[in-house]
């Protein structure tokens, strides 16, 4: 019957009213959700397709959380909004082309639509897109911790280099233009001699070969001998040494085991010499003993005869 509305109208009436969603939720097309770049160079994040609404959508584009603005250098963002001709609702395509710089590397990128329903102002946010910045390798450091490169023996200190590259770069350690066939950014030096003292240099080269150096000396010492003050009477003083307490303890060891060793021989020494006593007074008891049988046989011989 003329003029009385179908089904299918009163719902599609009732849809584009309240301004319900007919279509999918808002996405960023063109990227499987990571990116490689290289620092300075300008590329597409992406295309952020909107959903479809019965008013036009507003798009926005955020890195890491903060709202872009387009500058048209570093940030360019373009939009088209397109109507769909069948449903007669509308959607937003934004795409962002963005020249990443070197602190860049990691970011993450999302785009945000917004509209009303009449009732309220509703959002719906994209997924992340992740990109991974290839910064080429331009200076090296070495850091020393604890800072002082001059050190005592047996000391310890760690030589950490640092490379402002991305991915991370390799990393080589030499000792008086010598490798020393570790490899890694952080060089660990404990107990250390006068043998350790020398010009150490840490080679990074990046994934695309590229090479840069630098160098730290490291100074080694003898542990000083400390010095006290010894007051013999109000008006005289003179300074004493204190030993280094490991060479203190290695001082007294070494004097406990001699004494040890020199106990032990005169231990032996006294054993040795009761043995020979006990063993000549044992030969002198048998000569005697032997001595007086004789003349028991005597006295016996001179009373037969008489």
């Amino acid at each position: 019957m003329a003029g009385i509305p179908t089904i299918g109208g009163a719902l599609f009436f009732l849809c584009s009213l309240i301004g319900l969603v007919l279509s999918i939720r808002v996405e960023i097309i063109g990227t499987d959700g990571s990116l490689l770049s290289r620092e300075g160079e300008r590329i597409q994040i992406g295309k952020c397709i909107s959903s479809e609404q019965n008013v036009t959508p507003t798009v926005k584009w955020y890195k890491n959380k903060v709202l872009l603005t387009s500058n048209k250098e570093d940030v360019m963002i373009s939009e088209v909004v397109k109507k769909n001709q069948d449903t007669k609702l509308f959607r937003v395509e934004s795409v962002l082309q963005y020249r990443p710089s070197r602190s860049d590397g990691g970011s993450q990128f999302h785009c945000e639509e917004s509209y009303s329903t009449g009732y309220s102002l509703e959002t719906q946010q994209s997924d992340d897109v992740h990109l991974h910045l290839v910064v080429p390798l331009e200076r090296v450091k070495i850091e020393a911790s604890p800072e002082s490169t001059e050190v005592q023996e047996g000391d310890s200190i760690s030589l950490t280099c640092t490379a402002d590259c991305s991915p991370e770069a390799q990393f080589q350690w030499y000792k008086d233009d010598n490798e020393l066939g570790h490899i890694g950014k952080v060089l660990h030096l404990k107990d250390i001699s006068m043998e350790d003292a020398g010009v150490y240099t840490c080679t990074a080269t990046d994934e695309d070969f590229n090479s840069h150096s630098d160098n730290i000396t490291i100074k080694v010492f003898n542990r000083p001998v400390e010095e006290f003050v010894v007051r013999d009477g109000p008006n005289e003083e003179h300074f004493a040494e204190v030993e280094d307490p490991q060479k203190s303890i290695s001082s007294q060891t070494g004097f406990i085991t001699v004494l040890g060793i020199l106990g032990m021989m005169v231990l032996i020494a006294f054993i040795l010499v009761l043995m020979f006593y006990y063993s000549k007074n044992k030969q002198k008891k048998k000569a005697l003993e032997k001595s007086e049988k004789e003349g028991e046989l005597k006295r016996v011989e001179i009373s037969s005869a008489d």
